[in-house]
């Protein structure tokens, strides 16, 4: 059986950011966050950075994506 995984992003423009959560294909929970302290509190949760999309003129929006494997009884917020 292939690893399975759950997914989040964190999208940042003119310094706010929000990060959202995706579960069965679908982005949910969205919530204001400082950027560093989204980064730290992931990455303490074994998120891992996967992609980085940068748009807008110019160059002024910028998402991060994450995937970590599926833990049977963890919840996917459980970062934040």
């Amino acid at each position: 059986m292939s690893q399975q995984w759950e997914y989040c992003k964190i999208s940042s423009s003119s310094g706010s950011a929000l990060l959202t959560y995706c579960a069965s294909s679908d982005w949910l929970n969205p919530r204001s966050i400082a950027f560093y302290e989204a980064m730290e509190q992931l990455g303490a949760a074994g998120w891992e950075l996967v992609n980085v999309f940068q748009a807008g003129d110019p160059f002024n929006s910028l998402e991060l994506y994450f995937k970590r494997p599926i833990e049977p009884g963890r919840a996917i917020d459980d970062a934040l």
